[in-house]
């Protein structure tokens, strides 16, 4: 979630450009699981509901601003 969260932030805010820190993505996924802090469904839990988590505030909140 803490990485995929800012990735929906910064390409809804950048554009297509703000999808290369997607690329950290995986990485995070593979390190959590490696250190043996989550399981593999707990990290891809995590990613979607940060992905969708994060879409739905900036939809909702920035139509406000």
């Amino acid at each position: 979630m803490g990485v995929a969260g800012p990735t929906v932030a910064l390409t809804y805010l950048f554009g297509l450009p703000g999808l290369l820190f997607g690329l950290l993505i995986p990485l995070v996924m593979w390190s959590r699981v490696e250190l043996k802090k989550h399981t593999i469904s707990q990290v891809l839990a995590g990613g979607i509901v940060g992905i969708i988590l994060t879409y739905i505030q900036l939809y909702f909140i920035l139509p406000l601003v």
